[in-house]
């Protein structure tokens, strides 16, 4: 069993992948959908 300090931690990461996926997600979906044309 994980200690409440760890499992904290944990999902604290958890969060902020999670936000800097979110926050990238419509950027990566148009990059993928509508490539730039070069």
């Amino acid at each position: 069993m994980l200690d409440s300090g760890v499992k904290k931690t944990l999902t604290a990461v958890q969060d902020k992948i999670s936000f800097l996926f979110d926050y990238n997600h419509s950027s990566l979906d148009e990059i993928i959908h509508d490539p730039p044309n070069q």
